[in-house]
């Protein structure tokens, strides 16, 4: 059995004991494809942080983090798209029952971003291959998931390598 399929087994796994799961990883590892077919295959609500954060003219919203602890308090069961390091909080910590971070080589998430540019598939306010995105990613690389593997509890961290 390959790593992706694994990682899938892993994770519907996960979903069965666990209310409110966030898959959290570098851009262009496959969170969102994830999280798509995981919220179709299961019915469980799907939250794309993406998608809640931002104004319609691809502006951060002020109150992010309300906006995001009222999404999950809300949900009775859902999935949630995305990372937002400066949103990781005690309580986002708190509220979410288990976190799923996505393992991929640098390179493999530098071309899914690539792909994603190219095929124009990245949303309104999306990830595009610049190197203002380039200059994160080896931000979270070398610095951030170390980072968020210390914040995140153990007992409510999985990391699935990909």
């Amino acid at each position: 059995m390959d790593n992706s399929l694994r990682a899938k087994k892993d994770l519907y796994e996960i979903i069965k004991t666990n209310k409110r799961i966030n898959i959290i990883g570098p851009p262009g590892c496959g969170k969102t494809t994830l999280c798509k077919i995981i919220s179709n295959d299961t019915k469980i609500d799907l939250i794309e942080l993406d998608a809640i954060l931002f104004d319609k003219n691809c502006k951060i919203l002020k109150n992010r983090n309300k906006i995001l602890l009222d999404s999950l308090k809300s949900s009775n069961s859902c999935i949630i798209d995305g990372t937002y390091f400066s949103l990781m909080t005690k309580n986002r910590i708190q509220v979410t029952d288990h976190f799923i971070m996505i393992r991929v080589n640098f390179f493999r998430s530098l071309l899914g971003i690539a792909k994603r540019t190219y095929k124009n598939k990245a949303c309104n306010c999306g990830e595009k291959l610049t190197f203002k995105l380039i200059k994160f990613l080896f931000s979270y690389y070398f610095y951030k998931a170390s980072v968020l593997q210390k914040i995140i509890p153990n007992k409510k961290l999985t990391i699935c390598k990909i």
